[in-house]
């Protein structure tokens, strides 16, 4: 059984503090009393998430919330903090951004990037075919970044996830901001 992981995401990058144990936690929002393990945490996406891999399985039937324990702080700022036990927030379900057809992915990519990206990628060598930007340009591959077989949060570039489920609609399939 994999772990379950919560991303928390931030606005702006994050003091390395804010992965320490015991930053936050993560309860049942009916009773804040219950609370699920956590087992680890680390910086994700140049500081501006937190993954927290959990020690405990959630139920399906709970809806949880996660809040942090501890001041955390900006990483450029410093004296711009988030104060211990601030507003929690609902956690909800995300999934990637692709759809897996074989050993072929297509789906968007580069959460972090100024333009919306969607690339078509082989399993075969994590090669990219074709970029597809959405200021209208595409770019050949084969290459190796932009892979939506890149799942990894230690790079920016490969497969996004969202809170948005992909629609299958008459003649088109929508995964986020654009539409097939």
């Amino acid at each position: 059984v994999n772990p379950v992981r919560v991303t928390v995401k931030f606005n702006a990058a994050v003091s390395d503090a804010a992965a320490t144990e015991g930053s936050f936690k993560v309860y049942d929002a009916a009773n804040p009393t219950v609370e699920l393990g956590i087992a680890s945490s680390s910086l994700k996406y140049d500081n501006t998430a937190v993954e927290l891999i959990l020690s405990s399985m959630p139920s399906s039937s709970t809806t949880y919330q996660v809040s942090n324990v501890a001041t955390l702080h900006k990483r450029i700022a410093p004296m711009v903090t988030l104060e211990a036990n601030a507003p929690p927030v609902n956690i909800v379900d995300s999934s990637w951004d692709f759809i897996e057809l074989n050993n072929w992915r297509i789906g968007r990519t580069c959460e972090t990037c100024s333009n919306s990206h969607f690339s078509i990628s082989s399993e075969d060598d994590m090669q990219t075919s074709q970029i597809f930007r959405d200021t209208g340009t595409t770019h050949k591959g084969p290459r190796s970044d932009f892979n939506t077989w890149d799942v990894s949060f230690n790079r920016t570039d490969g497969a996004t996830y969202s809170t948005d489920v992909i629609q299958f609609g008459y003649q088109a399939v929508q995964i986020r901001d654009w539409r097939i």
